[in-house]
């Protein structure tokens, strides 16, 4: 019995070691209400912030959604990856050459908005493509009492800056105005200052 309750406890003491821990699936940063399920979420933390790629079921296989946040830093806009920089006329004809190729898309002269201010949208037959962009200014300058994204804006919060890009095209459940209006609907939960 003693050698049994010897086994038994090397057992106990060795299993915890040969158990790979599962890793739970991060929560999406951003939420597309009728956009389809979300399949899989990807974060990569950074020294300064994070960077998630959040899929979705349906369409052609590549919906999906990128929201990248920068806290302060030497220069803030260089931390981001080039497919999440600061929005520009040429950055976003080059990004939607790489993600629609051979597709026509028009980019809409005037933005469309949801609850934190402009976002910039292509449209396409079955396709659109999003994007937007939130800065707090460096510590003591100029910027509204309310940040949106950020909260309430405080003097000495330091400088951050967010990115989001969202491909999304029709599915079986979702046509490309139900689309739009998922993106016109969004919400972005951060997860506090510490991120």
């Amino acid at each position: 019995m003693n050698t049994l309750a010897r086994i038994l406890a090397l057992i106990l003491v060795a299993a915890p070691a040969c158990v790979s821990p599962v890793l739970a699936q991060p929560a999406p940063a951003l939420r597309l209400p009728g956009a389809g399920r979300v399949a899989a979420v990807i974060e990569t933390r950074q020294r300064d912030g994070f960077d998630q790629r959040i899929r979705y079921e349906g369409g052609d296989g590549r919906n999906h959604a990128e929201i990248a946040l920068r806290n302060e830093t030497g220069d803030l806009l260089l931390a981001f990856p080039p497919r999440l920089a600061k929005p520009s006329e040429f950055g976003i004809a080059g990004e939607i050459a790489v993600r629609f190729p051979g597709e026509p898309m028009r980019v809409l002269a005037v933005p469309r908005s949801n609850a934190y201010g402009p976002v910039g949208m292509a449209l396409g037959a079955d396709c659109l493509y999003a994007w937007q962009w939130f800065e707090r200014p460096r510590r003591g300058g100029q910027g509204a009492p309310r940040d949106g994204v950020f909260g309430v804006s405080d003097p000495a919060a330091p400088r951050r800056a967010l990115s989001v890009r969202i491909r999304l095209c029709r599915t079986a459940q979702a046509s490309l105005d139900d689309l739009v209006a998922a993106v016109q609907h969004m919400t972005i939960a951060l997860l506090g200052d510490g991120v």
